[in-house]
């Protein structure tokens, strides 16, 4: 049987190297969570890219920020980002860690880390930069280590003797069985990533990998779900600041029909009634709302007038491929927003009577 990595964690259903997609990993039943390390704030930090853009409501590079502006960055449904220990920490005795090398130079420190966690034995170190994982294999001989690749490369397993790698992990859209073969002829471990089909899975698994990574861990383990069904609750707001009391109406009733509802007005509306908003706060608003839409997969809408805030929001939840309700008792919906929501209510009690007897058709 091949090992399950949760590749970021388990990070389809939580933000990405973080401590909630790390438990989630635990939790669907994966043996190994992958992990990304940069250094930021003068820590090692479990995070995936150079900036902080793509996954946090802050803007530019990691390294240029200081630990406390690290800390104060929001990854969606409540995340921050980790450090390293923080991480560890949540993997000892739960999960094993696979441990990504992001930046030449800091493979010593991370080293250390994991050697001060009480983890080597554990730990799997992996790179795409080869000479890290030999000046790591040289701190420390015992380290397991693990070369990261995409494309063929013509000579796989000297690649990995020339990094004294005991793994080889290559993108699946490049594996072959003959890859996988004489890898494992001469003693190599093989992993794939990143696979999210059960399918995929399955043929890989049959080609004897040892190890497939996945952001989806249930689909190799078979677990349920971690956690309820998520559900976005939106609506206008500017003009409506106390007239909010829909969102009250709508969150008890996803709560009674099994989801854990999202309300973003939780924590907006001492903005929308206070004073202006700057435009960096602006674009953090913004930010959190659409990073918690990622982690949610369903929204519900309300929209007793048109919005365009709101149609921006159900725009971008369908182009994520999250089901979309709208309640709405107008008329005259535009069709480019009929088109981005699977199904309209004229009133709330319209919705509750589908959720509480319609199928739930919105799983991914």
């Amino acid at each position: 049987m091949s090992f399950c990595i949760a590749h970021r964690g388990a990070s389809f259903w939580e933000p990405e190297n973080t401590l909630a997609s790390i438990k989630a990993a635990v939790k669907l039943g994966a043996s190994h969570v992958e992990v990304d390390v940069r250094k930021g704030g003068g820590r090692l930090l479990t995070f995936h890219d150079a900036t902080v853009d793509r996954t946090t409501d802050g803007r530019g590079p990691l390294s240029k920020l200081s630990l406390q502006e690290v800390k104060s960055l929001y990854l969606g449904v409540g995340q921050q980002i980790p450090t390293l220990e923080e991480a560890l920490e949540a993997m000892k005795g739960k999960v094993n860690p696979i441990v990504e090398i992001k930046e030449p130079g800091t493979e010593g420190e991370i080293l250390r880390t994991v050697e001060e966690s009480g983890l080597l034995e554990s730990t799997v170190f992996a790179s795409f930069h080869h000479h890290a994982l030999l000046n790591l294999k040289r701190l420390n001989p015992q380290a397991s280590t693990g070369i990261i690749f995409r494309g063929e490369l013509l000579t796989v397993v000297e690649a990995a003797r020339k990094a004294e790698a005991s793994w080889i992990l290559p993108d699946r859209r490049h594996v072959t069985a003959e890859m996988i073969s004489k890898a494992k002829s001469e003693g190599l471990k093989v992993g794939v990533w990143v696979v999210n089909g059960r399918a995929e899975a399955e043929r890989l698994r049959s080609l004897g990998v040892d190890a497939v990574a996945s952001d989806r861990p249930e689909i190799l383990t078979g677990k349920p779900l971690h956690r309820p069904l998520r559900a976005y609750i939106a609506g206008p707001i500017q003009g409506l600041e106390g007239k909010q009391e829909y969102r009250e109406i709508l969150y008890r009733l996803l709560r009674e029909c099994g989801f854990e509802p999202l309300d973003p007005w939780l924590r907006e509306q001492a903005y929308y009634r206070g004073s202006t908003v700057s435009v960096d706060e602006a674009y953090k608003l913004v930010r959190r709302d659409l990073l918690d839409l990622q982690y949610c997969e369903l929204m519900v809408a309300y929209m007793p007038r048109l919005s365009a805030g709101v149609a921006v929001e159900v725009y971008h939840a369908k182009s994520k491929g999250k089901t979309v309700y709208l309640v709405s008792p107008a008329g005259d919906l535009s069709p480019w927003l009929l088109a981005h929501v699977d199904k309209v209510f004229k009133t709330v009690e319209e919705l509750e009577e589908f959720l509480k007897e319609g199928p739930s058709t919105f799983f991914p």
